[in-house]
């Protein structure tokens, strides 16, 4: 696994990124479904509207404790929707019917090729990105790991490389907007748990 500093961003970016990158107006992904919706407004108005609605998904924080410090196991991806390259923790959606810790051992183990020794919720409840256009949630976790591996991502949609990234630049690439907003969620919430202590004493 490499380990990515901020001048090799652009490096990984630039091999992630597909090309002849297009937009179809009229294209639906197989998990996203467009939804038409209505209500009635404050002047009794009946207003309309369309929300997406897509399957649950989880984020999970994986530390790793070196002796030059602290490391995060992160994973370089391309999204189509901005069309570019984010920096995040392993995540990935829930397969129909499947609990959420479940989902996030097998997100790490697919994206990493590393087995969860045990994995905590960080929140509660399922946290709401945007609940005006989208219907969806997520829940962050935090995992203790196993053992060393590789990726096994065998989908040839997916441009993604994983890395280890210092705590100090994952911290300063959230700051540069690199880092989605479910990964920043998950970082804060691991930063105020009592998991955060084994790292940060």
């Amino acid at each position: 696994m490499d380990i990515l500093n901020k001048s090799q961003f652009r490096h990984f970016s630039e091999r992630l990124w597909p090309k002849n990158y297009s937009v179809d107006s009229g294209h639906n992904n197989g998990r996203l479904q467009i939804r038409n919706c209505s209500w009635r407004g404050e002047d009794e108005s009946i207003q309309d509207g369309k929300i997406a609605v897509l399957p649950n998904f989880v984020s999970v924080m994986c530390p790793v404790q070196k002796e030059d410090g602290l490391y995060l196991i992160c994973v370089l991806d391309w999204k189509h929707g901005m069309n570019r390259v984010f920096l995040n923790v392993p995540s990935g959606a829930c397969e129909e019917g499947e609990m959420m810790d479940k989902s996030a051992s097998r997100e790490v183990e697919e994206e990493t090729g590393l087995k969860c020794v045990s994995i905590h919720p960080l929140n509660k409840n399922p946290i709401v990105l945007n609940g005006r256009y989208l219907n969806c949630k997520f829940v962050p976790f935090y995992a203790e790991l196993k053992e060393a591996g590789s990726s096994k991502i065998e989908n040839p949609d997916e441009f993604t490389k994983t890395v280890l990234i210092k705590w100090n630049d994952w911290m300063e690439f959230i700051q540069e907007g690199i880092v989605e907003a479910s990964s920043i969620i998950t970082t804060y919430l691991f930063m105020e748990s009592e998991f955060w202590k084994k790292y940060s004493s």
